[in-house]
């Protein structure tokens, strides 16, 4: 019998990809927000960071595979939009609301 965290991975691993189109990276994909991604992003301060951080940590491409390493987190917010950054990362946080919200209806 498989533990349950060996199934919690694997049904996270399964779990639909999200699309969000970007004008300046093509179709980037995400899933559901872990607890851990969560943490992440809450424990950066300044907002453009927690964009930053937030586009790193659930930003996949659609094999399922990050676009951003941890390494690189201070090169993508040296050369990205900023802006664009937040609206990725709002439109991801707005999906899984929506998801959340449609599940408890």
């Amino acid at each position: 019998m498989p533990r349950f965290v060996d199934k919690v991975k694997a049904d996270f691993l399964a779990s639909e990809l999200q699309r969000v189109d970007t004008k300046s990276f093509g179709p980037i994909y995400f899933r559901p927000v872990t607890l851990y991604q969560q943490e992440q992003i809450d424990s950066e301060q300044n907002q453009m960071r927690k964009a930053a951080r937030a586009f790193q940590v659930r930003a996949l491409d659609a094999e399922g595979k990050h676009l951003v390493a941890p390494n690189e987190l201070d090169d993508l917010m040296k050369h990205a939009d900023g802006e664009e950054l937040i609206d990725i990362a709002l439109a991801m946080q707005k999906a899984q609301v929506s998801a959340e919200d449609a599940e408890k209806n």
